[in-house]
């Protein structure tokens, strides 16, 4: 048990580290001389700054596709991707940031569009073209409501953040309570190894004893679906992929 613990510990220690290092002023600072060096960055180092501007930035972190699925993930560590993804878990628990700044923004851009139109730009641009004039008029009818949506937005960014620290660490001892009564065939980060299994724990087994259908095709069962049934509570959204054993 006290063995247990102190790997529990050692990883979520060794996370949060990694956390305040991501954040830190020194490494802004040192992006932001790279950003300016002679030498090109290396596609991996580009990946690193446009994630550090999306952690500390962007209120809404978009992902075309799952990160597992995305080579970009090959650039960051397990811990780093698991920290990543709880941050959209924990979008999904909070909510959108600022929706009425979304629904303003929608009506505003169909007034401005209007404004264009009579003003005569979709037939005979003058000064600007259409774009031009709607982008323009639809900024003069977002400006006075930019403050707010930016304090609502660097607010809402640390709730986040805040959120999605948590989230590792309930997911990561969640994960280290549950290895008795997991498969250890299974390899870890599951976003490289998930594989099908040949052997399942008894309590995934006694519950599916009467699904004649998954017994037919119980052969065909994943890592992903067990460690997903497992910690399907404490580890929200694609945070199974990225949980590991440290060593």
């Amino acid at each position: 048990m006290h063995q247990f613990r102190d790997r529990v510990k050692a990883l979520t220690y060794s996370l949060s580290a990694l956390l305040i290092l991501a954040l830190s002023p020194a490494v802004l600072a040192d992006n932001h001389v790279n950003q300016h060096a002679s030498q090109p960055l290396t596609l991996c180092e580009k990946m690193r700054m446009e994630r550090q501007h999306e952690i500390n930035r962007n209120p809404d972190i978009d992902l075309l596709v799952p990160l597992r699925q995305s080579s970009d993930a090959n650039c960051f560590s397990p811990a780093e991707n698991l920290y990543f993804v709880s941050l959209v878990a924990a979008e999904a628990k909070l909510g959108p940031n600022s929706p009425w700044y979304q629904t303003m923004g929608e009506e505003n851009r169909g007034k401005a569009k209007l404004a264009c139109e009579v003003m005569g730009y979709a037939e005979s641009p003058q000064t600007m073209t259409m774009d031009e004039c709607i982008a323009a008029r639809y900024n003069e009818m977002m400006q006075p409501y930019n403050d707010e949506y930016r304090n609502e937005s660097t607010d809402y960014i640390n709730k986040r953040n805040a959120l999605g620290e948590e989230l590792v660490e309930q997911c990561v001892t969640a994960f280290y309570q549950n290895l008795p009564n997991l498969p250890r065939q299974i390899q870890f980060p599951l976003a490289y190894y998930d594989r099908k299994l040949h052997a399942y724990p008894d309590w995934y087994l006694e519950a599916r004893l009467n699904d004649n259908d998954w017994l037919m095709n119980m052969q065909k069962t994943m890592a992903s679906q067990v460690i997903g049934e497992a910690l399907d509570k404490q580890c929200p959204g694609d945070m199974i992929w990225w949980l590991y054993l440290s060593t």
